[in-house]
């Protein structure tokens, strides 16, 4: 009978039995068995709030709603912008006069609204006359810069006449200088101005705005010439027509502050120098052939119309002279006949009566 192995040789068969141990239930190197790992996952599983817990699963939930709600509506938001197209389109001049008859026609309804609360106004017209095509923000945008067109056009019409040189450079200076200081210069073309004129964007405007101390501005006008030669005129019957005229220079002038060229008449009294054309052509031989001529021919069209009422008033004093002779011959015969048809009238009211007849049918 073999005896049993002791000292050493026992250690090492106990710590290889504790070693398989171990492997097998996963402690000591980072295993776990089966049942292990179902114990784990059980204990990690959430449970189910009892009635009188925390609410913070209901706050995750209502979280997480509000979380898809918000998307949803970024996705319709997303979808009716690509179905308009985007504001950055151009203005045509058919959507905007309608936008400035809406807003600043006679019958317009959001003028009142537009004065206290521009937005709401410029919200109405996105709303009901664009129809979701145009923001609030783009017909506001549109509107701001007719308006300022129109001040330009405004500050453009109210210049100052005087004693001014036109071929001076202030203006562009003046120009320069109001660019400078930050404000916006409008080089406004004729064909602008027309297009105003004739689309009816100026009439819109100066009906609502156009005594507006913010648009309109009061400024004084003074007569006088633009260029700097005077012009004076000889009266001569034997000088020839460009004999006639003398040119001098005028007198200088002190300009204020302003710029404004000071006048050399009294306000009051103020009187307009003779004109170059208007001169020019009265010393015209063939512009007075052709006025006298004209004024001839007018003349003589008066005349004959004259003539013809005339003519048209005799014709119809003859024929009421005619009807009224011709209703007293038809009184006569009438009472002729009458007085014979009657048997106990005498018989030289017969006899009148019977040559009154015979007048009338011969």
């Amino acid at each position: 009978m073999a005896s049993t192995p002791s000292g050493p040789v026992t250690t090492i068969n106990h710590t290889y039995e504790s070693l398989n141990k171990s492997v097998l239930q996963g402690a000591d190197f980072g295993y776990e068995s089966e049942s292990d790992r179902e114990n784990r996952e059980e204990s990690v599983k959430p449970t189910r709030p009892f009635a009188g817990a925390s609410s913070s699963g209901s706050t995750t939930a209502d979280t997480s709603r509000r979380h898809s709600r918000k998307r949803i509506l970024k996705i319709e938001k997303g979808r009716k912008a690509t179905d308009r197209p985007p504001d950055g389109i151009k203005w045509s001049d058919e959507e905007t006069t309608k936008m400035l008859e809406c807003l600043l026609g006679a019958e317009s309804v959001v003028f009142d609204s537009l004065r206290t609360n521009p937005k709401r106004a410029f919200m109405k017209v996105a709303e009901r006359l664009f129809q979701g095509r145009r923001s609030w923000e783009a017909v506001k945008s549109r509107y701001e810069r007719l308006r300022k067109t129109f001040s330009a056009i405004i500050k453009q019409e109210s210049f100052t006449g005087g004693s001014g040189d036109p071929d001076n450079v202030e203006s562009r200076t003046g120009a320069a200088q109001v660019h400078k200081e930050g404000e916006s210069v409008f080089d406004l073309s004729p064909a602008a101005l027309n297009k105003w004129h004739r689309i009816g964007w100026y009439m819109l405007f100066n009906d609502r705005w156009g005594n507006h101390p913010g648009l309109s501005q009061r400024t004084e006008r003074w007569s006088g010439q633009l260029s700097d030669m005077e012009v004076v005129r000889i009266a001569s019957d034997d000088s020839e027509p460009s004999d006639s005229l003398l040119i001098r220079p005028t007198k200088k002038v002190k300009l204020e502050a302003s710029g404004v060229p000071e006048s050399r008449q009294k306000r009051t009294t103020a009187s307009p120098k003779p004109c170059l054309e208007m001169t020019c052509l009265q010393t015209n031989p063939a512009f007075l052939e052709t006025t006298s001529n004209a004024k001839n021919s007018r003349l003589e069209l008066l005349k004959q119309r004259e003539q013809q009422e005339l003519r048209s008033q005799e014709i119809r004093l003859v024929k009421e002279r005619k009807e009224a002779e011709l209703a007293e011959i038809n009184a006569k015969v009438k009472t002729a006949r009458e007085i014979l048809a009657t048997p106990d009238m005498p018989e030289d009211l017969k006899e009148a009566a019977k040559s009154v007849l015979l007048q009338y049918l011969t």
